[in-house]
């Protein structure tokens, strides 16, 4: 799913992560149903030799909200279910993608030394 262009989402964006020169950013991918979040997708990105890796994910696959954090190899380290609807679940995404995305690469960098 994340990697590619996935035609579900209505919605498809990325923007840069502050401070810039970290080569971070966020990804959403949204597909609203009547005033709610039918299904998304909200990543964070880096970029190592020129190549965009996912570092941390939120999606809606398998019909449940939840976390996956990854490798440099696009493998899942682990997963973590949400107990939240799909709006709810969105939210608590970009907060916490916000608030924790240089934790989340210090963390990603360690695991590829």
């Amino acid at each position: 799913m994340p990697g590619r262009e996935d035609e579900r989402y209505k919605t498809d964006y990325v923007r840069t992560l502050h401070p810039a020169s970290l080569g971070c950013r966020a990804r959403y991918r949204i597909n609203p149903e009547r005033g709610h979040i039918g299904a998304f997708v909200v990543q964070v990105e880096i970029e190592i030799d020129g190549r965009w890796l996912a570092m941390v994910r939120y999606d809606t696959a398998h019909g449940q909200p939840h976390r996956d954090r990854l490798d440099h190899t696009g493998a899942e380290i682990d997963k973590e279910w949400l107990p939240y609807d799909f709006t709810r679940a969105f939210k608590h995404a970009t907060d916490d993608l916000r608030d924790n995305w240089q934790h989340y690469r210090q963390e990603f960098l360690e695991r590829m030394r």
